[in-house]
């Protein structure tokens, strides 16, 4: 069977509603056992919006029923954990997908983004590395491939018309075609693939946000070099918090904003010293992200955090 004649297996109806598209999508369950439903609608309405035919879709393959023990065999502590988890709260669930913003086409519970240089790439390389068979049943036989480049991962994806886009204009085609953006969105219920999206997330977000951010410190008119930020924000509130902001801006943003809000804070406690510094109140640094931060996805997700009942033991 080709690729294109796969591509039946997802019944594709097309309406529309108060000025949107609307897609509604049946296709077998991954366990084979009956369908499962998908409703999608394009001309999002998001200051983020670029793509008017993109969807957005919340998903229904929910990290919390995900045992802790699957975080903690791919390297995670206890902790680490649980504060991934928490963090899923602010972004998707497994089968989420989202083509309407500047990634063209993001995927999973941390929302691993498609275009040139995204996170989606690499992951599609490791899920197809690790286990060939599922990814061809997933994606694959669909016309849905990756290459890797260096420590990239290059979508490839076939064209009606049997040529192939690679890329962006790879992406791009998923978004097109909603029997894609369907693919992916089974995808998100295999157990072998859930377990590959929580490794990467692991790898690409937990442990950069904390063991790799690095701060420079004025404080008392003296520069400490704090490496990880973690030798003083120890608690599991500031884990979840940095997992939380690295994921939506990064390592080198989320470390500016613990910059200035630690500086702040400890110039009003009189803190001086790294010895100090490690006893900072790590809620008064949280608060002070949100009270500093003009980004409004910054904003709600520290106070989100700060809401959230994690603990800030230093213990």
């Amino acid at each position: 069977m080709s690729a294109i004649t796969a591509r039946n297996e997802f019944k594709l109806q097309k309406g529309a509603e108060a000025g949107r598209n609307v897609y509604t999508v049946t296709f077998p369950k991954v366990n084979g056992r009956g369908s499962m439903k998908v409703v999608l609608k394009d001309n999002v309405k998001s200051r983020y919006c670029k793509y008017k035919d993109g969807v957005s879709y919340v998903g229904n393959s929910k990290v919390g029923n995900i045992p802790l023990q699957v975080f903690q065999k791919v390297g995670l502590t206890t902790a680490q954990a649980k504060a991934l988890k928490t963090v899923s709260s602010h972004e998707g669930n497994l089968d989420s997908v989202n083509s309407y913003d500047k990634a063209i086409f993001s995927w999973g519970f941390i929302q691993f983004a498609g275009g040139a240089g995204g996170s989606l790439g690499p992951l599609m390389v490791n899920i197809k590395k690790a286990s060939p068979k599922v990814f061809h049943l997933m994606f694959g036989k669909y016309g849905i491939d990756v290459r890797q480049a260096g420590n990239k991962g290059i979508i490839r994806v076939m064209r009606t018309n049997g040529t192939w886009a690679e890329g962006d204009a790879g992406w791009t085609e998923i978004k097109n075609d909603k029997r894609l953006t369907a693919a992916f969105i089974r995808a998100g219920y295999h157990p072998t693939i859930i377990v590959k999206q929580i490794e990467q997330s692991a790898k690409g977000y937990a442990i950069p946000a904390l063991k790799k951010i690095k701060v420079n410190l004025n404080v008392g008119g003296q520069q400490i070099v704090v490496n990880p930020i973690t030798t003083i924000m120890k608690s599991e509130a500031a884990s979840t918090s940095l997992i939380d902001l690295t994921v939506n801006q990064w390592i080198v943003k989320t470390g500016n904003y613990y910059k200035t809000a630690i500086e702040k804070v400890a110039a009003r406690q009189g803190l001086r010293t790294l010895a100090q510094l490690k006893n900072i109140d790590e809620r008064q640094v949280l608060m002070q992200i949100v009270t500093d931060a003009t980004d409004p996805r910054v904003k709600k997700r520290t106070k989100s955090v700060l809401d959230s009942g994690a603990s800030f033991s230093k213990a």
